[in-house]
């Protein structure tokens, strides 16, 4: 059995913490992110939680893999970092293009 990858990026989104965070939080919109990042996923039950506080986070379980995504204030926008722990080789491209998407979703909103 391979042993899980980690891989972490990040992307900067035209919108305050706070907002990232109250999109996120919406079930709908994680599971959409979560199926970009992690292809095959599948969340499950009790498959997430939000942790908010000075660095507001967001981590998942969903087979085969996990992962958290923190959110940051830098300055006038929000940083948002993405880790995700899977088995397969080449995600990191995959994570990015999620990241992207997310911000265009969240701009978008």
């Amino acid at each position: 059995m391979p042993s899980n990858r980690h891989y972490r990026s990040s992307v900067s989104v035209e919108a305050t913490p706070a907002e990232v965070l109250a999109y996120l939080s919406d079930p709908a919109h994680l599971a959409s992110f979560v199926a970009d990042a992690e292809p095959g996923a599948s969340p499950e039950g009790d498959w997430f939680h939000v942790h908010e506080g000075r660095r507001p986070r967001v981590e998942w379980t969903a087979e085969p893999g996990n992962g958290w995504l923190e959110v940051d204030a830098e300055g006038a926008v929000a940083s948002i970092t993405a880790e995700v722990n899977v088995g397969t080789a080449g995600e990191d491209t995959v994570l990015d293009a999620a990241l992207f998407a997310l911000k265009d979703a969240i701009e978008g909103a």
